[in-house]
């Protein structure tokens, strides 16, 4: 490869660097782009078979001579040379150019004889025999592949949007697979729950009947003796023992809401609780030193920051619990007359 200073020696005529019938296989990028002023390359009459890459850095360059060279064909970012005006590839083999030529606006002379052409190039490029055709030529290709660069992006946009669609139409089918299997999997859940309830009501109402028919077999005789005889009812005694446990239910919500109260009571005003129970002396002195130490202990505790932060969710935790003690209490008077009616026919 040659030298940067022999490659200064064969600068002519201030701008143009002759490189022409040196044998070259590789063109010497970084040695020609040290040599900002040579605007015009002369890289005729070698033996080049490729372009670098690097090659469409020189964009300085108006001028570039590559005629008579094995040139099978050029970089796709050919076009980054915009301030090409005259273009020499006469005796390559050369079939086709690169989309980016369509960017060589400036290009003025294009000369694309003996190079075996696709017959479509071959057409537009014309014989390029003089001056005038080779103009026209240059004319031509950089339109017509301006044009096909445009049709190409068309292409590839409405490809792309193919694409897009294609792939939203696949996540929609998706989606609407994971929505129909997610019902189906409720659905089956639901009537499995249902067949479950259903079966267990089935096996607790089989018990009931079975049970109450042992239960009056034992006393035939007896019915029998004393036909006429009324038999005194048991339930009085179950409905005392149902009445005794609702009021003993509320009687211990009753005197824990009192104790809380009271404490709560003391956490916020310590002194006018005490002067309260000593005035009207309707707490017990133990009973009130007691509710005292509680409400210092509640009165430091909400003051920590944690706490703070913990009272929210202690509130909402207490209001579940005293309404799932409201719902206990509401299931045991709704189901207590059915086990009423149970034992009673069983000891009728």
């Amino acid at each position: 490869m040659a030298s940067q200073a022999k490659l200064r020696e064969n600068v002519v005529d201030g701008n143009k660097l002759d490189l022409s019938m040196s044998s070259l296989t590789e063109v010497p990028v970084k040695d020609i782009g040290a040599i900002k002023k040579a605007t015009s390359l002369d890289l005729s009459n070698n033996q080049l078979t490729i372009l670098p890459p690097s090659f469409c850095t020189l964009t300085y360059l108006i001028e570039l001579d590559l005629s008579k060279n094995l040139l099978r064909e050029l970089p796709e970012s050919f076009g980054s040379l915009t301030n090409l005006r005259r273009l020499d590839l006469y005796g390559n083999q050369l079939t086709h150019l690169p989309l980016s030529f369509c960017h060589l606006k400036a290009l003025r002379w294009l000369d694309l004889k003996n190079n075996p052409l696709v017959p479509t190039l071959a057409d537009i490029a014309g014989p390029c025999g003089d001056t005038q055709q080779c103009q026209q030529c240059a004319r031509n290709v950089v339109a017509t592949l301006a044009q096909t660069a445009i049709k190409v992006e068309e292409d590839r946009q409405r490809l792309l949007q193919e694409k897009l669609r294609e792939q939203e139409q696949i996540e929609q089918e998706y989606l609407m697979k994971k929505k129909q299997l997610d019902s189906e999997d409720k659905k089956s859940k639901k009537k499995s729950k249902k067949g479950k309830i259903e079966k267990q009501a089935q096996v607790s109402a089989e018990t009931v009947k079975t049970s109450v028919p042992q239960a009056t077999e034992g006393k035939p005789k007896q019915s029998q003796k004393h036909p006429n005889k009324i038999q005194k009812p048991t339930g009085f005694l179950c409905g005392i023992l149902l009445h005794i446990f609702r009021a003993f239910l509320l009687l211990c919500a009753l005197a824990l809401a009192v104790f809380v109260g009271s404490v709560l009571f003391a956490a916020y005003d310590r002194k006018w609780f005490f002067e309260i129970a000593r005035s009207y002396n309707f707490i017990p002195d133990d009973l009130t030193s007691f509710i005292l130490f509680f409400g210092r202990q509640v009165e430091y505790t909400l003051k920590h920051p944690t706490v703070k932060e913990m009272k929210s969710q202690l509130t909402a935790c207490f209001q579940s619990i005293v309404a799932s003690i409201l719902h206990i209490y509401k299931t045991i008077c709704q189901e207590f007359p059915a086990y009423y009616d149970v034992i009673k026919n069983r000891f009728s």
